[in-house]
């Protein structure tokens, strides 16, 4: 977070800044930015798009500074760790906004965590590689069931198991 929501004075400039931004419809240019960063390689038809910039232009700037306020008080990791459930965590090299390191630090708070990295792609693969997306759920899904275990003792697996480029846990 940009801004220390802990702090009274950079929660007062942040306010200031996106009432400002809202009064001078700067706004929808920036959240259209942000948007099309997150997504990646991916391209929205520009109606989508709009239709995504106008629900974040509808955000109160109180919802704003309180949604980041609760991101960076945010901390899950306790409860990530009673998990038993086998879980797949897919990050992009080209993400700006979860860095590699969290990712992996992440991943070990999963007792049945596995970190895919993949290198061409950003914040939002299921946008950006849509197929191969459903391919790594299906085979990840496939290969951590009894099912798919079976199946594949049994030489009858339906579906890949997908071979991330790092896999952890």
């Amino acid at each position: 977070c940009a801004y220390d929501t802990d702090s009274p004075a950079a929660v007062l400039r942040l306010h200031a800044a996106l009432r400002l931004g809202r009064l001078l419809g700067a706004h929808r240019s920036v959240l259209a930015s942000a948007i099309e960063e997150m997504l990646g390689q991916a391209r929205l038809p520009p109606e989508e798009l709009r239709t995504l910039v106008d629900d974040a232009a509808r955000v109160e700037p109180d919802t704003t500074v309180g949604f980041l306020h609760e991101l960076q008080h945010w901390d899950v990791r306790r409860p990530l760790r009673l998990l038993k459930t086998p879980t797949l965590l897919l990050w992009g090299v080209r993400d700006p906004i979860v860095p590699r390191d969290a990712m992996v630090d992440s991943v070990q708070d999963f007792r049945r965590g596995e970190l895919v990295i993949w290198d061409d792609v950003g914040h939002s693969p299921q946008f950006e590689q849509p197929d191969r997306f459903v391919s790594t759920l299906a085979g990840f899904v496939e290969g951590t069931s009894l099912v798919g275990r079976l199946r594949r003792a049994l030489g009858r697996s339906s579906t890949p198991t997908p071979t991330p480029a790092t896999t952890t846990n």
